[in-house]
């Protein structure tokens, strides 16, 4: 977004609609390619799983959608059972996501 002509290049800035939790969480995995928040609260890995793919930020979509795949199903709500499902509608090559969330939404 800062090498082509979107608006963010003319106003050298970048708004993230982002919790302050998840800000930091984006910190860490661009600084230290760290995913601890995101892998104890699956509001922050859905949030950034967001972020990724509207930002174009492949490396983190990736290990977000690694991360989320790896988590037991006592790890998310039904109705984050059921936001996932509804991301994985944008979302490319996200079958096992889509699996994933179907297969804690039937339990």
């Amino acid at each position: 977004m800062f090498r082509t002509n979107f608006k963010e290049l003319k106003a050298k800035r970048c708004e993230l609609d982002l919790t302050e939790n998840s800000l930091k969480a984006f910190a860490d995995f661009v600084y230290c390619f760290k995913l601890d928040s995101p892998s104890e609260n699956f509001g922050i890995a859905l949030e950034l799983l967001k972020l990724s793919h509207e930002i174009e930020a492949p490396a983190l979509e990736q290990a977000l959608k690694e991360l989320i795949i790896q988590k037991p199903v006592e790890w998310f709500s039904i109705d984050g059972a059921l936001q996932l499902f509804l991301l994985t509608k944008s979302l490319q090559d996200c079958d096992a996501l889509k699996e994933k969330a179907i297969g804690i939404m039937k339990m």
